[in-house]
């Protein structure tokens, strides 16, 4: 649902007067307007994330390169 809306956005604004400068500027972003907060916000998550995949991985990989050892091994596999 949130695709169309922003197509239609990005839309709008290239048509409207001053509106391919506000597209840009949506776009490319500032790295002058980020607080020090969210980018601990941000580093927290990605943290988090990289937690959670250091520690399912061989998991992950195991069921999805070779799911007969994986069900050998006791792991619920979908086929």
């Amino acid at each position: 649902m949130k695709w169309p809306l922003a197509a239609s956005l990005i839309l709008l604004l290239s048509r409207v007067s001053g509106g391919i400068e506000e597209l840009e500027h949506l776009l490319t972003g500032n790295i002058l307007n980020v607080s020090a907060e969210d980018v601990g916000r941000r580093a927290i998550l990605f943290l988090g994330l990289g937690g959670f995949y250091a520690a399912f991985h061989r998991k992950f990989a195991l069921i999805s390169m070779d799911p007969e050892p994986a069900v050998a091994r006791g792991m619920r596999v979908r086929t």
